[in-house]
């Protein structure tokens, strides 16, 4: 897990220079991470498998899986009993329903990737989606500042959701930070702010950004993948 930050930047860079040059973008790597993982630990391509460790900087199905596993159960976890954030994850898995299926690989889904499986006729439309069961934060560092916003944690001690926004000092020098972010190890682990700043009023504009990509031109592998996601900002929170 100590370098999912790197392999997130990573797969922003190839996002960005592939599907959202000089607009707005949002995606989630946590959910390429876990598809993916999905489709490594399941393909009988051999290539295929090999070009997915190493986009993900792994060594192995089995780190790929560990760090699934890790994900799974602390990052995703429901935390709301505790006061913490509730966190809905969903994973989903549809097969033709004339393909016939292993059983292990059916306990594979269902059991490691809690993930809803189930053969249906994709020679009708499938029409049904899958729907889950004030403190700041600044640092100034060498050309542009990041501001943290922590989301309510209460009684969840083991981990801590943020907002960061990252503001470069130059005009027009958003495409060189990001350049900084994804090509060098740990950046965003090392610019983190620690100290918190009183700012007094502080106020973000209501915004919403989706985009939906074909990620399997993003990320160059033999594999149909779509991949959508959006973030909303309004006066109730995220």
């Amino acid at each position: 897990m100590k370098n999912q930050n790197d392999i997130a930047m990573f797969l922003a860079e190839k996002v960005i220079s592939s599907e959202a040059k000089e607009t707005n973008f949002v995606f989630s790597p946590a959910s390429i991470n876990v598809v993916l993982t999905m489709v490594a630990a399941t393909t009988e391509n051999k290539t295929l498998r090999s070009d997915i460790i190493s986009l993900l900087k792994s060594s192995s199905t089995d780190e790929l899986n560990a760090v699934f596993r890790e994900m799974a159960s602390l990052v995703l976890a429901d935390g709301s009993k505790s006061g913490g954030p509730k966190i809905s994850a969903v994973n989903g898995v549809w097969m033709e329903q004339t393909l016939s299926v292993k059983p292990s690989l059916k306990d594979l889904f269902e059991n490691f990737f809690k993930a809803t499986f189930a053969q249906v006729d994709f020679r009708s439309k499938l029409n049904k989606c899958a729907r889950s069961s004030s403190k700041q934060y600044i640092a100034d560092y060498d050309g542009f500042k990041v501001l943290k916003l922590p989301f309510k944690q209460n009684g969840d001690i083991n981990r801590q959701f943020s907002m960061y926004f990252y503001l470069p000092d130059a005009k027009n020098g958003l495409d060189n930070l990001g350049e900084r972010m994804a090509s060098i190890p740990g950046f965003v682990d090392s610019h983190i702010p620690r100290r918190e700043d009183k700012v007094g009023e502080f106020r973000i504009p209501k915004f919403k950004i989706e985009l939906g990509f074909e990620a399997t031109n993003a990320f160059k592998l033999e594999v149909p993948l779509f991949h959508k996601a959006c973030v909303e900002i309004d006066e109730d929170g995220a």
